[in-house]
C-alpha cells in the first residue's frame, strides 16, 4: 500500500514519505531484530526491536530524509550533491551517542550501543514502558497531583543539571521528549544536540534545526544566537506549563515580537491561577519561560532554590535543642590544643531522629584552646539540669503532658592530625553497654548513654587529601559541618548500585571507512588534551586500526567498543591494550595504547558517581544527585570515609564494599566525610529501601 501511495503521490508530497524498515529487518549481524515502527522526524526513524537477549529495546535509526533515500534496507545520500551532507549527519549522530553513553543518570534515557550499519547508523536505547507528557497532557494515562509535578520538575532539574554540568545542552525538552514511567519516575530522552550542530553546518541542513513552537526559546528560532543552559530551562518550563494549564505557551517569537513593538507581553503567567503548589513554585516556572534570556534562571540549582527557599524551615524540639547546645558546649570546652600547623575537629551530637532512640554524631569545630577539665559525669549532670529546668516550665506553664524525655548520646573527639579524625559509630540502644565511657547514673526521667571516642591517628589516605586541606588552620579550615538527614525507617535494600560501568577516555576520535572491499577504523583526529607519550607515541591521524588484543575490531563495531571488551584496569587507573594497525600503503604493526580509565555509578537513590584514578590515588566524585531530598551531597563533593564503617574510600570498589557492609548491619543512612573546596565537611546519604 505504501508503495502504491509512493507512485501515485506528485513530487513534492515524496518527501514526507516515512521509509521505515520492515518488522523482521535483522541489523548489527542478527543483534537486534526490528518489531515495530514508533515514529519519526526530519532526522531519523525509531523503532521498537528485540535485542540478542530477548529484551526490548528501541533502535533510533540516523535518516535525514532530506539528504538520503533506503533501497530495501541499505540508506544512500538522494544524490551526489548530497553524499556530504549525509556522512557529516551520520558522523554527528554517532558522536552525540557516545556523548550520551556518558551520560548515566536515573532521569535520562541510557544508551547502551551504537553501531553503523546499512550505509547510516543506530544507537540501542532503553526502552521505557509508560506515556510521554504529550499523551498525558492529551488524556492517556493518570494526570499527576500537583504533589507529584512538583517532585517531577525536582527530578527532571536535577537531571537538566547533570546534563548542563557535563557542557551539553538537550535543546529539545518538549512534552513528547519527556517519558513517564509505570513507577511515576520521568526519563528525558530524543537530545536534539546532533541535529544543532548539523544544522549550523550549511544552508542545505537548516531545516535539521530543532524548533518547536510553544516550547523552543526565542534564541532558538535564530541560526547563530547564542544558547546556554538557559535555553533548556525555558523549554523545561514551558513543558511544565503545558502540563499544569493544559495549554501549551505562546510562541517565543510572538512574544518577542510583542515586545519589540512595546505591546504587553501575551504569556499568562501560572502564579495564582493553581492552587496545591508550594510557595515559589509557579513562580519559578513563569521566571524560567521569560522572553529575554538574561532575566531567566540561569541554572537548575537556581531554579530548585526559588521554591525550596520559599518554604518555611523546619522547627527544632525545644528539648532537644536545649540537650544539643549543652553537649555542643561541653564537646568545645574538652577540645585538646591544636597543634601549631593544624587543624582540629572534634565531633559533638546532634538531637536524635523522631524515628531513632539514638542520635547520630554531629561534629563540631573546637576552638584553638581547651577551657576546662570538666569530664563527661560533668556534662550529663549539666544535661540533667537543663531537662528538669525545660521539663519544670512545661509544669508551670500549666501544659498538658510533658515533653518525653529525649536518649541522648555524646562524643567529643580531638585529634593532634592533620585532618580530622572520624567520628567513631554510635551504638545502637541495645548496645549502649558497649559504650567507651559509661555514664553514671541519671535522674529517672532520663537516660543517657555518654561515648568518648579515642584519638585517630592519620591514615595514609589522609595524607592523600588536597594540599589546602593539609596546611594550618589559618591557610585553610577544615570543618565537619552538621548532617541534618534522619535515617529512613525500614529495611535497606539489598542491591544499592543500580549502574555500574568503565567508560575509557580515547585519546582520539575514529571513523569507519571503506578501503577496498573492507570497512576499517581510522583514526580521524587526535585529542589535542591527551599526553601521547603516555597514550602511544605511534598514534597519528590517518592510522587503520584492524585488532585490539589479537582479536580483529568487528565490522561495523565502534573502536572504543573493541577497547572497552578487552578492558583490564591497571591499579594506576589506566587500561592497556595491544592494537594491530598500519599506515596506508605500509606493512601492519602493533602499538600499546594507554587510556585513562573511569568507573561510572549510579546508586539506587540516585546519587551518581565517577571513580578514577588521581595523582594521589583513586577518588570517588559525585557527578549528581538524582533526589535532593535523600542525601546533602553536592555534585563535585570527593568522598573520603564513611563514619561508621570507617571505610576510606581509596579503592575502585570502596563504594560497593561500605554499602554491603552498611546493609548487613541493617543501616539506612550513611554518614559520610567528603572534601568540598578544600574543606573536610560532614555528609549523610540515605539508602535506598527495600519495597
Amino acid at each position: 500500500m505504501a508503495q502504491q501511495k509512493a507512485v501515485e503521490a506528485p513530487e513534492p508530497e515524496l518527501e514526507d514519505l516515512v521509509d521505515e524498515l520492515e518488522p523482521g529487518t535483522r541489523l548489527l549481524k542478527g543483534q537486534y531484530t526490528i518489531t515495530r515502527y514508533l515514529n519519526s522526524g526530519g532526522f531519523g526513524i525509531t523503532y521498537l526491536a528485540r535485542d540478542s537477549l530477548d529484551r526490548d529495546v528501541v533502535i533510533k535509526e540516523c535518516f535525514p530524509a532530506a539528504f538520503c533515500r533506503r533501497s530495501q534496507s541499505l540508506v544512500a545520500a538522494r544524490s551526489r550533491a548530497h553524499t556530504a551532507e549525509l556522512r557529516s549527519v551520520v558522523q554527528l549522530f554517532v558522536k552525540e551517542a557516545r556523548n550520551l553513553a556518558k551520560i548515566v543518570h536515573p532521569n535520562i534515557v541510557a544508551v547502551h550501543q551504537v553501531f553503523e550499519d546499512n550505509g547510516t547508523a543506530y544507537m540501542a536505547i532503553d526502552f521505557i514502558d509508560g506515556f510521554d507528557v504529550q499523551q498525558i497532557i492529551d488524556g492517556l494515562g493518570t494526570t499527576p497531583t500537583p504533589a507529584q509535578i512538583v517532585t517531577i520538575t525536582e527530578k527532571l532539574l536535577a537531571a537538566v543539571g547533570f546534563i548542563h554540568d557535563h557542557d551539553m545542552l538537550h535543546r529539545d525538552i518538549s512534552p513528547d521528549n519527556v517519558l513517564i514511567d509505570k513507577k511515576g519516575e520521568p526519563i528525558l530522552i530524543d537530545f536534539g544536540a546532533a541535529r544543532e550542530q548539523a544544522s549550523q553546518k550549511s544552508r542545505a541542513m537548516s531545516a535539521l534545526r530543532v524548533v518547536k513552537d510553544g516550547y523552543s526559546p526565542q534564541e532558538f528560532y535564530i541560526a547563530g544566537s547564542e544558547q546556554g543552559p538557559w535555553s533548556d530551562l525555558y523549554a523545561l518550563g514551558a513543558t511544565l506549563y503545558h502540563l499544569i494549564s493544559g495549554e501549551a505557551p505562546m510562541n517565543g517569537q510572538a512574544r518577542l515580537a510583542a515586545l519589540a513593538d512595546d505591546r504587553p507581553d501575551p504569556y499568562l503567567p501560572l502564579a495564582g491561577r493553581f492552587a496545591g503548589y508550594p510557595p515559589g513554585f509557579l513562580e519559578a516556572i513563569d521566571r524560567a519561560l521569560n522572553t529575554l534570556p538574561k532575566q531567566r534562571v540561569q541554572s537548575a540549582k537556581e531554579w530548585l532554590v526559588m521554591f525550596r527557599r520559599a518554604a518555611p524551615p523546619p522547627q527544632r524540639d525545644a528539648t532537644a535543642e536545649a540537650v544539643r547546645q549543652t553537649v555542643v558546649g561541653f564537646a568545645q570546652e574538652q577540645a585538646e590544643p591544636a597543634a601549631p600547623a593544624t587543624a582540629v575537629a572534634a565531633d559533638a551530637v546532634a538531637p536524635p531522629p523522631p524515628a531513632r532512640p539514638v542520635s547520630t554524631p554531629a561534629p563540631v569545630s573546637p576552638p584553638p584552646q581547651a577551657r576546662s577539665g570538666r569530664n563527661p559525669a560533668q556534662v550529663v549532670a549539666g544535661v540533667s539540669v537543663a531537662l528538669a529546668v525545660i521539663l519544670g516550665a512545661y509544669v508551670m506553664l500549666g501544659r498538658g503532658d510533658a515533653p518525653a524525655p529525649a536518649v541522648v548520646a555524646t562524643a567529643a573527639t580531638a585529634s593532634a592530625a592533620p585532618v580530622p579524625a572520624a567520628a567513631a559509630p554510635m551504638p545502637a540502644a541495645a548496645e549502649t553497654a558497649e559504650a567507651p565511657v559509661p555514664a553514671e547514673p541519671a535522674p529517672p526521667a532520663v537516660a543517657e548513654t555518654v561515648a568518648a571516642s579515642e584519638p585517630a591517628a592519620p591514615t595514609p589516605a589522609e595524607a592523600k587529601l588536597p594540599a589546602d586541606a593539609n596546611r594550618s588552620a589559618d591557610e585553610a579550615t577544615i570543618i565537619e559541618a552538621e548532617a541534618t538527614l534522619a535515617a529512613p525507617l525500614g529495611t535497606p535494600a539489598e542491591a544499592q548500585i543500580a549502574f555500574s560501568v568503565w567508560d575509557v577516555q580515547m585519546p582520539f576520535d575514529s571513523t569507519s571507512r571503506i578501503v577496498g572491499d573492507e570497512k576499517v577504523t581510522v583514526i580521524s583526529r587526535l585529542d589535542s588534551r591527551s599526553d601521547l607519550q603516555v597514550a602511544g607515541d605511534w598514534l597519528a591521524p590517518g592510522l587503520r586500526l584492524y585488532a585490539v588484543n589479537g582479536v580483529p575490531v568487528a565490522e561495523g563495531k565502534d573502536f572504543t567498543a573493541a577497547v572497552l571488551d578487552a578492558l583490564h584496569v591497571d591499579p594506576d587507573g589506566r587500561a592497556r591494550v595491544v592494537v594491530d594497525y598500519a599506515a596506508p600503503g605500509a606493512a601492519s604493526r602493533t602499538g600499546l595504547l594507554t587510556v585513562p580509565t573511569v568507573r561510572l555509578v549510579t546508586l539506587a537513590n540516585g546519587v551518581g558517581l565517577a571513580i578514577s584514578h588521581q595523582e594521589e590515588g583513586w577518588k570517588t566524585v559525585v557527578t549528581g544527585v538524582a533526589d535532593p531530598a535523600a542525601t546533602d551531597l553536592m555534585p563535585g563533593d570527593v568522598l573520603f570515609r564513611e563514619k561508621q564503617t570507617q571505610a576510606l574510600f581509596d579503592q575502585p570498589d570502596a563504594v560497593d564494599a561500605v554499602l554491603k557492609t552498611l546493609v548487613g548491619k541493617g543501616e539506612t543512612l550513611a554518614h559520610l566525610s567528603v572534601v568540598r573546596q578544600n574543606q573536610v565537611v560532614s555528609g549523610a546519604m540515605r539508602l535506598a529501601l527495600a519495597e
